[in-house]
């Protein structure tokens, strides 16, 4: 079934919406521009002295575009999601064109037991 929402609209077959593409400042017109702009991994961040591996969920925002409310979301199962607060927190904010968003799980990797989440990226206009 099609939206007629030009937002739902994926006008290059990368899998993100033209909602997406925007709020990320990437093209619905070049599938290569937007899941590059995403990424999860493991950094080092240095909090109360202590430097630990910590999981990074780090993307673009388009920071000239209509506001946008960018939400990081949790999943055990792809069935059940839910905000990210209990588990991660944004660590950086937009203030310039395609500045960088970055959320840092709470815990230490090595805290995290071996704990499966799934995370996406939930952005709504304002």
């Amino acid at each position: 079934m099609e939206s007629s929402d030009p937002d739902d609209v994926d006008q290059d077959g990368d899998g993100l919406t033209a909602l997406i593409e925007e709020a990320l400042g990437s093209s619905d017109t070049d599938a290569a521009s937007g899941p590059a702009n995403m990424a999860i991994e493991h950094r080092a961040f240095e909090i109360d002295g202590n430097t630990d591996s910590y999981w990074a969920f780090e993307t673009t925002s388009n920071a000239v575009a209509e506001t946008f409310v960018y939400e990081m979301e949790v999943s055990p199962d792809l069935k059940v999601w839910e905000s990210s607060n209990a588990t991660f927190e944004q660590v950086s904010s937009p203030q310039a064109p395609a500045e960088r968003l970055t959320w840092r799980s709470k815990a230490p990797i090595q805290e995290l037991d071996g704990t499966v989440l799934f995370v996406r990226l939930r952005v709504t206009r304002q």
